[in-house]
């Protein structure tokens, strides 16, 4: 997707559910406001909930987030993260297009703000299209994706890329909390990258 980024970034997870648990563990104490997409992934919502969070949606149109509307939640409840789905966005299929994501990111830096990007349905997209970390170079991103929806809901390996320091501190939660994640799954997902499967797989589809 065009992201610089070397394996000190990069940690893996059991899915795109399981990095999005770490984020909020790691970001999230209990009456923080939390800004997530309206409609969106109910398993987040719950889990936010879970944390004690106040969850404000932020509607969607057909090219991503209704940016004025997000800025006047920001004002109004000023919350310091947002996830948000942006490619093949889960229900709607939208996906976000590049003068939405330069003003999200334009907002996140006026307002000191960090967004957590689901990428989990992004490869199945058949063009090239704006991601939010493309743009921003994991600054204020938080990238995260899995292969659970493109080659098996049962291979849980999923993965988010950061900036070091935070890439870091999200490592030291996933230590404390699970210890570690499937290595044979892991080891299996790399072997269908190196080899030319998952691209022919995902061609197939």
């Amino acid at each position: 997707i065009g992201v610089a980024t070397d394996i000190s970034q990069i940690t893996l997870t059991s899915g795109v559910t399981h990095a999005m648990d770490l984020v909020a563990r790691r970001f999230v104490q209990a009456g923080d406001t939390v800004l997530v997409d309206d409609p969106g992934y109910f398993i987040l919502f719950g889990g936010l909930q879970s944390f004690g969070a106040n969850i404000v949606g932020v509607p969607w149109n057909v090219d991503g987030p209704d940016v004025e509307i997000m800025e006047q939640l920001i004002i109004e409840h000023r919350p310091k993260i947002f996830f948000t789905n942006t490619v093949l966005h889960n229900p709607t299929g939208a996906s976000i297009s590049q003068p939405v994501a330069y003003r999200m990111l334009q907002l996140a830096e006026k307002y000191d703000m960090i967004f957590v990007e689901d990428d989990i349905y992004g490869d199945f997209h058949p063009e090239t299209v704006t991601r939010l970390a493309t743009l921003d170079q994991l600054n204020r991103v938080i990238y995260t994706s899995s292969f659970s929806k493109t080659i098996s809901a049962s291979l849980r390996v999923g993965y988010f890329a950061c900036s070091p320091q935070i890439a870091a501190s999200l490592c030291d939660v996933k230590l404390l909390t699970g210890l570690t994640t499937s290595e044979i799954s892991e080891r299996l997902m790399y072997q269908l990258l190196v080899d030319g499967h998952y691209r022919k797989h995902l061609d197939k589809v």
